[in-house]
């Protein structure tokens, strides 16, 4: 059980978990966090793999991590996850559910899974929990899992922005390093209740000068103005987008300076109130790198392009694989009748044999 620690607590507990040195290191530190907060038997981090399969990314059972399994979701509470979101079995889980001794439930009394939800809107997993005795606070326990959840989607997507940020960057000479995660709750005024390290470290704040203060001394102007009063009328209306996929927003440090963040933030319910979590990550450099990016490539345009020379790259093989302006106007050429051919057999040397 959660023991006499208040939800709150438990909430801050949970955040306050720092990024690992890998993905893996982050996911088995938040599923040992979840079992031993709420008193459970095992916690899984699982993706979808094939329609109707699924397999696990992290695993914690009986204290300990555990191997990598592969399950059919048909007939488990985890198809229901990924069905309807968030799912509580407060207990009598195999009574409910006919659990094969290979599955990751066997044996367990209680559930509690909430969907991964990727920046498109699409369920790729979930995060579960299965206890060994009944919940005793299921609303509790489905706003942790949920809340991990959020950070475990924040985290994958964080890992794909990387390996995409490595592929197209071709003219860079570093793939930009990763930023340390900032977590922040706020409540349903939008007042600040938690900001861990990182968060200090991002903004520049003692948390001790930001806690009961609104979010909004964190966002710059003009959209400071715009955003007072935003998340009461969420709450009050349920208008709005502040939950959902990730997306970047700007924001303002401490000294003044501004600087684009990537938000992923998640709402959750805590002894009948509504608050919020939002895990924010600098990509301030990210942007710094894919702007040179750019400007690197304009100034090998400008000089490419140049109108004074015939220019082209040839592959190792001695295909053609751009030609200037120059070079295509000079033979009255198309550049798609080009690209692709062996120097030799393009039209500036099929012309002669010898030359060829």
């Amino acid at each position: 059980t959660a023991g006499a620690r208040s939800p709150s607590e438990q909430v801050r507990e949970l955040a306050a978990i720092a990024p690992g040195a890998t993905t893996g290191e982050l996911l088995l530190k938040l599923l040992s966090a979840l079992t031993a907060i709420l008193g459970a038997r095992r916690a899984y981090v699982t993706e979808n793999f094939d329609p109707g399969m699924s397999r696990t990314i992290a695993s914690w059972e009986e204290g300990k991590p555990g191997p990598v399994r592969e399950y059919a979701l048909s007939g488990t509470p985890c198809a229901a996850v990924m069905s309807h979101g968030v799912q509580i079995v407060d207990c009598e889980l195999g009574r409910r559910y006919t659990l094969e001794n290979t599955s990751i439930g066997y044996g367990c009394e209680s559930f509690v899974g909430s969907p991964i939800v990727n920046r498109d809107g699409e369920k790729i997993g979930q995060v579960c929990v299965f206890g060994a005795e009944p919940l005793h606070d299921p609303e509790t326990a489905s706003a942790l899992v949920s809340l991990a959840a959020v950070r475990v989607s924040a985290e994958l997507e964080h890992r794909e922005q990387q390996a995409a940020l490595a592929r197209s960057e071709a003219y860079s000479k570093a793939i930009v390093a990763t930023a340390a995660e900032g977590i922040v709750t706020l409540d349903a005024q939008g007042r600040i209740e938690s900001f861990n390290r990182a968060a200090e470290d991002m903004f520049g704040y003692d948390a001790e000068e930001l806690i009961g203060k609104n979010v909004n001394v964190l966002i710059p102007e003009p959209y400071r103005s715009k955003h007072t009063g935003y998340v009461e009328r969420y709450v009050a209306t349920g208008e709005g987008t502040i939950c959902g996929a990730g997306r970047e927003v700007p924001a303002r440090r401490k000294d003044g300076t501004e600087f684009p963040i990537y938000l992923a933030a998640s709402e959750v319910q805590l002894d009948g109130e509504q608050c919020f979590a939002g895990i924010m990550r600098d990509i301030s450099e990210q942007k710094a790198a894919e702007e040179s990016r750019i400007a690197v490539e304009r100034r090998f345009r400008a000089v490419f392009e140049q109108r004074h020379q015939l220019a082209g790259i040839l592959g190792v093989d001695g295909r053609v694989l751009e030609a200037n302006q120059k070079s295509l106007e000079f033979a009255g050429l198309e550049r798609d009748a080009v690209l692709g051919l062996p120097f030799w057999e393009a039209p500036w040397w099929s012309h002669s044999s010898e030359m060829q």
